[in-house]
């Protein structure tokens, strides 16, 4: 299960912390600008691929993140 913190734990293990930030949407809660990770009520997480660079995605593959 996932967390708020987790997932800018994830961005900060990426690189990219200055690019953290939060967005709440009615089924999901958005985290980040240029590199998105979707966090849902259930505690799990999927990293949006056309919105991630390359670098960032390759994070996200080492561990095992869903991608949609």
């Amino acid at each position: 299960m996932w967390t708020v913190g987790d997932v800018k734990a994830l961005f900060e293990l990426a690189g990219f912390l200055e690019d953290f930030c939060i967005v709440e949407e009615d089924d999901k809660t958005v985290c980040g600008g240029w590199n998105r990770v979707y966090l849902y009520p259930d505690g799990t997480i999927k990293c949006s691929y056309k919105h991630c660079n390359k670098s960032f995605l390759d994070v996200v593959n080492e561990l095992d993140i869903k991608l949609v």
